[in-house]
C-alpha cells in the first residue's frame, strides 16, 4: 500500500509539473494574441497612412 501511495505521488507531481507548463505556454499564447489584436487595432486606425511590409516593417506615407 505504502509503495502505491508513493507511486501516486510521484504521478500526482509529475502531472503538477505538466499543468504548470501548460498553463505557462497558455499565458505565452493569450499575451501574442492580445499583441497581434493591439497591433491590428492600431493598423487599422492608421488605415492608408502606414503600409505593412512582411508583417515586420512599418513605413510611413508621405
Amino acid at each position: 500500500m505504502n509503495s502505491k501511495n508513493i507511486s501516486l505521488s510521484v504521478e500526482e507531481d509529475q502531472l503538477s509539473r505538466e499543468i504548470a507548463q501548460k498553463e505557462q505556454t497558455v499565458e505565452e499564447l493569450q499575451n501574442e494574441v492580445n499583441t497581434l489584436q493591439e497591433k491590428g487595432r492600431l493598423l487599422g486606425m492608421l488605415d492608408n497612412q502606414v503600409s505593412d511590409n512582411e508583417n515586420n516593417i512599418y513605413v510611413m506615407n508621405d
